[in-house]
Protein backbone atom coordinates (compact mmCIF):
# COMPACT_ATOMS: atom_id res chain seq x y z
CA UNK A 1 0.00 0.00 0.00
CA UNK A 2 1.08 3.40 -0.67
CA UNK A 3 0.76 6.50 1.22
CA UNK A 4 1.59 10.01 0.45
CA UNK A 5 3.36 11.27 3.85
CA UNK A 6 4.22 14.87 4.11
CA UNK A 7 7.55 15.48 6.61
CA UNK A 8 7.92 19.07 7.94
CA UNK A 9 11.79 19.74 8.09
CA UNK A 10 14.48 22.57 7.16
CA UNK A 11 15.62 20.47 4.24
CA UNK A 12 15.13 17.47 2.46
CA UNK A 13 18.36 15.69 3.90
CA UNK A 14 16.45 16.46 7.36
CA UNK A 15 12.53 15.17 6.23
CA UNK A 16 14.70 11.77 4.52
CA UNK A 17 16.26 11.23 8.24
CA UNK A 18 13.16 12.12 10.12
CA UNK A 19 11.59 9.06 8.08
CA UNK A 20 14.49 6.90 9.09
CA UNK A 21 13.18 5.68 12.55
CA UNK A 22 10.29 4.88 11.01
CA UNK A 23 11.69 1.89 8.75
CA UNK A 24 10.58 -1.54 9.08
CA UNK A 25 14.85 -2.20 8.36
CA UNK A 26 15.74 -0.33 11.87
CA UNK A 27 16.37 -2.88 14.48
CA UNK A 28 15.59 -2.52 17.74
CA UNK A 29 16.95 -4.24 20.97
CA UNK A 30 14.87 -7.45 21.42
CA UNK A 31 11.44 -6.77 23.21
CA UNK A 32 8.79 -9.30 24.31
CA UNK A 33 6.59 -9.19 21.07
CA UNK A 34 3.67 -10.87 22.83
CA UNK A 35 2.63 -12.89 26.00
CA UNK A 36 4.35 -16.38 26.08
CA UNK A 37 0.03 -17.50 26.37
CA UNK A 38 -0.93 -15.43 23.63
CA UNK A 39 1.75 -16.84 20.65
CA UNK A 40 0.89 -20.54 22.24
CA UNK A 41 -3.02 -19.94 21.41
CA UNK A 42 -2.28 -18.60 18.01
CA UNK A 43 0.33 -21.39 17.09
CA UNK A 44 -2.43 -23.64 18.32
CA UNK A 45 -5.37 -21.82 16.40
CA UNK A 46 -3.40 -22.47 13.29
CA UNK A 47 -2.58 -26.04 14.03
CA UNK A 48 -6.33 -26.49 13.98
CA UNK A 49 -7.15 -24.69 11.26
CA UNK A 50 -4.73 -27.24 9.11
CA UNK A 51 -6.50 -30.12 10.94
CA UNK A 52 -9.71 -28.48 9.26
CA UNK A 53 -7.99 -27.34 5.71
CA UNK A 54 -4.94 -28.92 4.77
CA UNK A 55 -5.19 -31.22 1.59
CA UNK A 56 -2.93 -33.92 2.61
CA UNK A 57 -3.55 -36.36 5.81
CA UNK A 58 0.76 -36.41 6.72
CA UNK A 59 -0.01 -32.48 7.02
CA UNK A 60 -3.78 -33.14 9.33
CA UNK A 61 -1.64 -35.90 11.15
CA UNK A 62 0.89 -33.84 11.98
CA UNK A 63 -1.03 -31.12 13.37
CA UNK A 64 -2.96 -33.76 15.93
CA UNK A 65 0.67 -34.56 16.97
CA UNK A 66 1.87 -30.88 17.51
CA UNK A 67 -1.39 -30.12 19.59
CA UNK A 68 -1.11 -33.27 21.48
CA UNK A 69 2.26 -31.44 23.00
CA UNK A 70 2.10 -29.82 26.18
CA UNK A 71 2.67 -26.06 26.06
CA UNK A 72 6.26 -26.05 26.99
CA UNK A 73 6.88 -28.46 24.40
CA UNK A 74 4.55 -26.90 22.29
CA UNK A 75 6.18 -23.28 22.29
CA UNK A 76 9.39 -24.46 22.03
CA UNK A 77 8.27 -26.82 18.89
CA UNK A 78 6.84 -23.32 17.53
CA UNK A 79 9.60 -21.26 18.13
CA UNK A 80 12.32 -23.65 17.10
CA UNK A 81 9.87 -23.59 13.92
CA UNK A 82 9.54 -19.97 13.38
CA UNK A 83 13.46 -19.21 14.26
CA UNK A 84 11.88 -17.11 16.99
CA UNK A 85 14.08 -16.81 20.18
CA UNK A 86 12.44 -16.35 23.12
CA UNK A 87 12.80 -14.95 26.80
CA UNK A 88 14.11 -16.83 30.27
CA UNK A 89 9.87 -17.25 30.57
CA UNK A 90 9.29 -18.41 27.72
CA UNK A 91 7.65 -15.08 25.40
CA UNK A 92 8.58 -14.45 22.14
CA UNK A 93 11.24 -12.04 20.94
CA UNK A 94 11.45 -9.52 18.19
CA UNK A 95 13.92 -7.04 16.99
CA UNK A 96 11.11 -5.72 14.02
CA UNK A 97 11.01 -2.06 14.77
CA UNK A 98 7.66 -1.86 15.95
CA UNK A 99 7.66 2.06 15.18
CA UNK A 100 7.70 0.29 11.43
CA UNK A 101 5.43 2.49 9.01
CA UNK A 102 7.46 1.84 5.78
CA UNK A 103 9.55 -0.82 4.29
CA UNK A 104 10.32 1.94 1.72
CA UNK A 105 10.10 5.10 0.07
CA UNK A 106 10.56 8.12 -2.85
CA UNK A 107 10.08 11.58 -3.07
CA UNK A 108 7.14 12.53 -5.15
CA UNK A 109 6.65 8.66 -6.32
CA UNK A 110 3.16 8.32 -7.62
CA UNK A 111 2.18 11.60 -6.74
CA UNK A 112 4.81 13.70 -8.57
CA UNK A 113 2.82 15.56 -10.23
CA UNK A 114 1.20 17.13 -7.94
CA UNK A 115 4.44 17.25 -4.97
CA UNK A 116 6.90 18.41 -7.45
CA UNK A 117 5.67 21.71 -7.01
CA UNK A 118 4.81 21.68 -3.25
CA UNK A 119 8.72 20.27 -2.24
CA UNK A 120 10.07 22.29 0.24
CA UNK A 121 7.48 25.34 0.34
CA UNK A 122 6.35 26.45 3.84
CA UNK A 123 3.79 25.48 5.69
CA UNK A 124 1.62 28.67 5.14
CA UNK A 125 1.75 28.28 1.68
CA UNK A 126 1.12 24.74 1.33
CA UNK A 127 -1.85 25.05 3.78
CA UNK A 128 -3.08 28.07 2.20
CA UNK A 129 -2.23 27.36 -1.93
CA UNK A 130 -3.61 30.04 -4.26
CA UNK A 131 -6.28 27.69 -5.73
CA UNK A 132 -7.54 27.06 -1.93
CA UNK A 133 -7.50 23.42 -1.68
CA UNK A 134 -4.39 21.74 -0.03
CA UNK A 135 -3.05 18.84 -0.84
CA UNK A 136 -3.52 16.87 2.37
CA UNK A 137 -1.43 13.54 3.14
CA UNK A 138 -2.53 9.96 4.56
CA UNK A 139 0.54 10.85 7.59
CA UNK A 140 2.36 13.64 8.84
CA UNK A 141 5.96 13.68 10.12
CA UNK A 142 6.86 16.68 11.89
CA UNK A 143 9.94 16.48 14.63
CA UNK A 144 8.76 14.27 17.79
CA UNK A 145 7.15 11.35 15.90
CA UNK A 146 4.71 10.10 13.38
CA UNK A 147 1.22 11.16 13.32
CA UNK A 148 -0.83 8.88 11.49
CA UNK A 149 -4.58 10.38 12.06
CA UNK A 150 -7.68 7.86 10.12
CA UNK A 151 -8.48 10.16 7.89
CA UNK A 152 -11.13 8.79 5.49
CA UNK A 153 -12.44 12.26 3.76
CA UNK A 154 -9.40 14.03 3.59
CA UNK A 155 -10.51 17.45 2.43
CA UNK A 156 -12.83 16.96 5.43
CA UNK A 157 -9.91 15.93 7.74
CA UNK A 158 -7.93 19.92 7.79
CA UNK A 159 -8.72 20.85 11.13
CA UNK A 160 -6.91 17.81 11.82
CA UNK A 161 -4.01 18.53 10.18
CA UNK A 162 -3.99 22.67 11.16
CA UNK A 163 -3.56 21.14 15.25
CA UNK A 164 -0.73 18.55 13.96
CA UNK A 165 1.00 21.87 12.20
CA UNK A 166 0.39 24.79 14.82
CA UNK A 167 3.28 26.95 14.70
CA UNK A 168 4.58 25.77 11.76
CA UNK A 169 3.68 27.86 9.04
CA UNK A 170 7.64 29.05 8.39
CA UNK A 171 9.27 25.57 8.26
CA UNK A 172 9.43 23.42 5.07
CA UNK A 173 6.85 20.66 3.66
CA UNK A 174 8.54 17.72 1.57
CA UNK A 175 6.08 15.27 0.09
CA UNK A 176 7.23 10.89 0.04
CA UNK A 177 5.49 8.20 -1.34
CA UNK A 178 6.03 5.53 1.60
CA UNK A 179 5.09 1.67 1.07
CA UNK A 180 4.05 -0.16 3.81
Amino acid sequence: MHRLVAVIAPTESQAEDMLEPFSEDVEVEPYVSQPRADYIKEGRSLQQWIIAHAESDTEREEARRLLALDDNGFLHWLAEDEGVELDKDGNPLSTFNPNAAWDWYERDGRWADITTPLQGVTVQDWLHPQDGTPLVPAALVVMGGWHDPQWVEPVNDMDDLKELTAGRGAERVWFYDCHQ
